[in-house]
């Protein structure tokens, strides 16, 4: 098979085809988590929205490249992917029947409803950005290993027994 060694009877990845797709999905997700990140801030213009810490774990995860925090992230992702459908459906239901701002309504109220229908139109590009971002996501963390090699940490040093953080030169 293209891309695996054996050892001992099971295919392993090799080292540099982790990297790459680490590099592949990785990079993909932190698109996704800026997007999240930029849109949920938009959104919480109008109303309550987590997706926004979501997106930070997302890219703490990404950054220091740490499997329980991707499984973390996956995990609030989908949540919220669940709970903004059915907040979409039920505001939407809500913007139809009483969405329509009669001419007589103060600038106040007007100005409510239109924020309210801000926060939908901002939500469903949510929603069509997290069904993505939940794929790229949960591929990262199923090829992320549960342990680093010190190599997959470009801008960490090892000190003398593989541990990340400051040299044991530097003293």
């Amino acid at each position: 098979m293209s891309g695996f060694e054996q050892e001992n009877g099971v295919s392993v990845r090799r080292g540099d085809e982790i990297k790459t797709w680490l590099d592949y999905y990785g990079g993909w997700t932190k698109t996704f988590c800026s997007l999240l990140l930029t849109l949920s801030l938009l959104n919480s213009l109008a109303r309550s929205d987590c997706t926004f810490g979501i997106g930070v774990v997302g890219l703490i995860s990404i950054l220091s490249k740490h499997k329980p925090m991707m499984e973390v992230y996956v995990a609030t992702l989908l949540f919220s992917f669940v709970i903004d459908i059915v907040w979409a459906i039920t505001h939407g239901i809500y913007l139809n029947d009483y969405g329509k701002v009669p001419k007589m309504a103060s600038i106040s109220i007007a100005g409510i409803m239109q924020m309210h229908k801000f926060s939908m139109g901002i939500s469903v590009i949510l929603i069509m950005i997290k069904i993505p971002s939940m794929y790229f996501a949960f591929q990262y963390w199923r090829v992320l290993p549960r342990q680093l090699d010190p190599s997959f940490l470009p801008l960490h040093e090892t000190n003398s027994r593989g541990a990340r953080g400051a040299s044991s030169k530097m003293q």
